[in-house]
């Protein structure tokens, strides 16, 4: 629960035999008043990893909310093993 007020939280879906099943997460802090966009707690369900879930997710989170706050600024911390994907949206590790 820790700074959770202010945080908007997004989910993606896929559809498994007609039902909505979330696989990827990830919430969204700050952005108002030229404060950066911190995006944190991204996680996949492991049973979904490696469909490209949450790279999917993080281009919609980016989009959406680069239209809402300008200039966009976003950041993140991450484990090294995530920094792959991170790179590749352009990201860079600091």
């Amino acid at each position: 629960f820790n700074d959770e007020h202010g945080a908007t939280h997004f989910v993606l879906y896929i559809k498994v035999n007609d039902a909505a099943v979330p696989v990827a997460c990830a919430r969204v802090m700050g952005g108002r008043l030229r404060n950066p966009i911190k995006i944190g707690r991204v996680a996949t369900l492991a049973e979904h990893r490696r469909h490209k879930y949450a790279r999917r997710l993080l281009e919609y989170i980016i989009q959406e909310q680069g239209e809402r706050y300008q200039p966009p600024y976003f950041f993140l911390n991450s484990q090294v093993d995530a920094r792959g994907l991170y790179e590749s949206l352009s990201f860079q590790a600091c």
